[in-house]
């Protein structure tokens, strides 16, 4: 019994640092603001149409595909989209205007770009796993809700606006080549060499304009390629500080002190003076 209580006296120094590190954590975790992670997870289908276009062969490609979504990710994260936030959000503004960034618009990008989580998996199907976490939990579910319509702009919305802006374009081309066309007398033999070089080009922006009519009506009767797996209203969780974490993390630093100050106790200091004591006996 004398000597269990006496092993346990020498033992309370570690234990004592063990219980320190543990209390730590625990004030550690009632202090800090609490942290919420809003996530969501979209998918992306290959298109099923395929528009009779030699220039567009080469999207049938499946590596091209898989760059066209790494593409679209960085799309995701530019410094417009990102400024945008900024001034959409004046909270979030407020927490990145700190003393080392302010004014630094570059720099707040850069920060709240790191903080922003983009997992994106390729394939025929792709998917985009967006999350943001903040202490603010409305806000990080508008940022994620933000994030989520961009890419849907970018799959859905901003093709048909190109496909759009394309047609009336060459529709344009095709009115002008047409009333020039009328210009001409085709009866003058002087006008014939014109004439034939305005069917060319007439000819073939009216082939581009219908390949461009067929791609817009299937890509709109194609639009349901973009689908929402998970809402980020409906995937909220805490992410810091986690107490299950701060405690293992805080028990392996204790156990690690408590062993280096045993070692230290028991070991090198009763070496040390047996050998100074060795010494002094031999002078």
């Amino acid at each position: 019994m004398v000597s269990f209580l006496i092993h346990l006296v020498r033992r309370i120094p570690g234990l004592l640092v063990l219980l320190a590190t543990v209390a730590l954590a625990i004030s550690y975790y009632l202090k800090t603001p609490v942290s919420y992670e809003s996530s969501a997870l979209a998918l992306v289908h290959r298109s099923r149409i395929h528009v009779p276009d030699s220039d567009q062969e080469e999207n049938s490609n499946r590596w091209v595909w898989v760059r066209t979504g790494m593409a679209t990710k960085e799309s995701l994260m530019t410094d417009d989209l990102l400024s945008q936030l900024f001034t959409k959000y004046p909270e979030l503004l407020k927490q990145y205007l700190t003393a080392g960034i302010e004014n630094n618009r570059s720099l707040m990008n850069k920060t709240l770009r790191s903080d922003i989580k983009i997992l994106y998996s390729g394939g025929d199907v792709y998917s985009y796993e967006v999350s943001f976490a903040n202490q603010n939990r409305d806000l990080a579910v508008s940022v994620v809700d933000d994030l989520i319509k961009q890419l849907e702009i970018i799959e859905i919305q901003r093709p048909l606006e190109d496909s759009t802006k394309a047609k009336n374009k060459i529709s344009g081309i095709v009115q002008g080549l047409k009333r020039e066309y009328k210009k001409y007398d085709p009866n003058l033999v002087r006008n014939q060499r014109r004439l034939r070089t305005l069917d060319q080009k007439i000819d073939y922006f009216e082939s581009a304009l219908n390949k461009i009519d067929l791609r817009l009506h299937l890509q709109k009767i194609d639009d349901d390629r973009f689908e929402v797996i998970r809402r980020p209203e409906n995937s909220v969780v805490k992410a810091w500080p986690k107490l299950s974490l701060l405690l293992i993390g805080s028990i392996i630093v204790g156990l690690a002190l408590f062993l280096g100050l045993e070692y230290l106790l028991y070991y090198v200091i009763p070496n040390q003076r047996l050998q100074k004591n060795t010494l002094q006996q031999g002078v």
